[in-house]
């Protein structure tokens, strides 16, 4: 029924897509089902036993005044709705969750976003929203992403929803780190964990996690200054996505802490460290598919021993203004095949060019299928070019 259209690079399926008359079969038991209901401009109804809901645009259907939920033609929250399980609203201008959500006992997942920077430059660029506190005597809820908690008073509550699989949680103070910590050792089923401190100066405190890390986490995502890599985390043996963003991290190279990460797949810095020097040991991250290396100012070398990073396809470096030479040891990498260079330095995009180039540092490269420089403008947005 279904055709998978794209496949990420660890071989999930993205995009499928199916044939427009499956689609309406499809469609018509859904309706038959109550298994959605899809609210946008043009068309608003109202079931009672839903299942789930979709609201696709703000206008009447969903307004926000002053920070607080218009109701309008949306659902009713407080009446014939309280079967609902899953509750997602994306890029919405809603700033407060309705106090009447808490009646919808049944709710597994909760997931509302607005994206306010497409290209991720700013700390906020995803935009949290606030909810009741009462919402943490949801016990059913498995999904709970993106809220925040000005006040410290939700990292001390969410503790409860001990059936949590995904959480993500913004504003969080230093002061709060203790306790937040607490409450995330509680949840023993948690997949995918993000972190985000109140801004990009305040430090996330997150030592206390040990030895209560949830023992099934996946996928790790902080955002917030760092000390120092948490000492717990070279011990989450199931982690397979990992990102460090606005860490800040000294002179300390971090990857000294999360070479011994066995299933790591994923790995981002952003802003992450501070130093100059990468240094990717031999036998180390053997599994890695994607590295992408951000926004950090200082870094003017990587090194890449034969023997690490043994399975790689793709290679995203962006906007590291100091590095103007190929990592040494690329040529290692026999199985990249996609080599990205997103705002970087023209001393190390020109010598790839197949005219005026280095022939050495093309040498180095050839073996790379899809070699490619991409600047971004605020007229056109991100331009790609093709180097190889």
């Amino acid at each position: 029924m279904l055709q998978v259209v794209e496949t990420n690079e660890f071989g999930r399926v993205k995009p499928c897509q199916m044939h427009d008359i499956v689609r309406e079969v499809a469609l018509s038991l859904s309706d038959e089902e109550k298994f959605c209901m899809i609210y946008d401009e043009k068309q608003a109804r109202q079931e009672s036993k839903v299942r789930r809901m979709s609201i696709y645009s703000s206008g009447e259907i969903i307004q926000s005044t002053a920070g607080e939920l218009k109701l309008g033609s949306f659902p009713n929250l407080y009446g014939s709705y309280r079967t609902f399980k899953h509750w997602i609203v994306g890029n919405t201008k809603l700033e407060r969750l309705p106090s009447g959500i808490v009646k919808l006992q049944k709710l597994r997942h909760l997931y509302i976003y607005r994206i306010t920077d497409e290209f991720y430059n700013d700390f906020d660029y995803l935009s949290s929203i606030q909810i009741p506190i009462r919402i943490c005597n949801l016990i059913s809820l498995q999904t709970l992403r993106d809220i925040e908690d000005k006040e410290g008073e939700i990292v001390r509550k969410v503790g409860n929803l001990t059936q949590l699989r995904n959480l993500s949680i913004s504003k969080v103070r230093e002061i709060d780190g203790a306790e937040l910590c607490n409450s995330i050792g509680k949840m023993k089923h948690l997949l995918k964990l993000t972190v985000r401190a109140t801004g990009e100066e305040e430090i996330l405190q997150l030592e206390a996690l040990s030895p209560n890390t949830p023992p099934l986490l996946q996928k790790l995502y902080l955002k917030g200054r760092l000390e120092k890599v948490p000492r717990w985390l070279s011990s989450v043996v199931n982690l397979t996505h990992l990102s460090l963003n606005w860490s800040k991290l000294g002179e300390e190279d971090p990857l000294s802490s999360l070479q011994a990460l066995p299933n790591l797949m994923y790995l981002c810095l952003q802003r992450a460290y501070e130093g100059q020097q990468l240094y990717f040991g031999d036998g180390r991250f053997t599994k890695l598919r994607v590295l992408y290396l951000r926004d950090m100012k200082q870094l003017n070398r990587i090194v890449i021993e034969k023997g690490a990073l043994a399975s790689i396809p793709e290679l995203i470096l962006i906007n590291c203004g100091e590095l103007k030479t190929l990592p040494e040891g690329i040529e290692y990498l026999t199985g990249l095949q996609q080599f990205l260079l997103g705002d970087m330095p023209t001393e190390l995009t020109d010598r790839l060019k197949l005219k005026d180039g280095s022939e050495e540092d093309r040498r180095k490269v050839g073996h790379i299928p899809f070699i490619l420089r991409g600047q971004r403008t605020e007229a056109d947005g991100l331009i790609t070019e093709r180097l190889n």
